[in-house]
């Protein structure tokens, strides 16, 4: 229901207003409300990409102008990032915060000790090999991993379950 009918509802008990086809007052309410069915249709655009988890264009480029540069590409994979940049944390560095902050990078990644003292290894989960735009991404986790941590890369083939 839009608008027109809304007032036209609400006023129709008062009696007061001559709501026929053709009467002036009816063209009033019917003008009053085709021009509060837009307000509310570019409020609802609004308020969707007002907030990251249903943002799906200029509010996410929005965000995207203030955080770190990332890759993602698909709507929901670009609300991940952003609410993993959110989330950082610059404080504490534990391997599950680490994981989250990467996941902010736009492909599936996770951060792992190696062992060695100061040393972490990335994976990029669910890339077979090296990433197309790795260069870009291997800059992207060293500027976000603490950095006192030397970053190794790990590009191992993942072998398919079919063969």
């Amino acid at each position: 229901m839009g608008y027109t009918d809304y007032l036209i509802r609400i006023l129709a008990p008062l009696s007061v207003y001559d709501l026929t086809e053709n009467s002036y007052s009816r063209a009033e309410l019917e003008a009053m409300g085709k021009a509060l069915d837009e307000c509310c249709s570019e409020i609802e655009i609004l308020e969707r990409e007002c907030t990251v988890p249903t943002a799906e264009d200029y509010g996410l480029s929005m965000y995207e102008k203030l955080l770190p540069r990332h890759y993602a590409i698909a709507v929901h994979t670009r609300r991940k990032a952003i609410i993993s940049m959110l989330s950082v944390n610059n404080s504490c560095f534990t391997q599950e915060l680490l994981n989250k902050t990467l996941s902010g990078c736009g492909e599936p990644t996770t951060v792992r000790e190696t062992g060695e003292a100061s040393q972490v290894m990335v994976d990029f989960t669910e890339v077979n090999g090296r990433p197309v735009n790795y260069v870009q991404l291997e800059r992207w986790v060293e500027n976000m991993l603490p950095c006192h941590l030397e970053t190794v890369y790990n590009y191992e083939v993942i072998e398919s379950q079919n063969t």
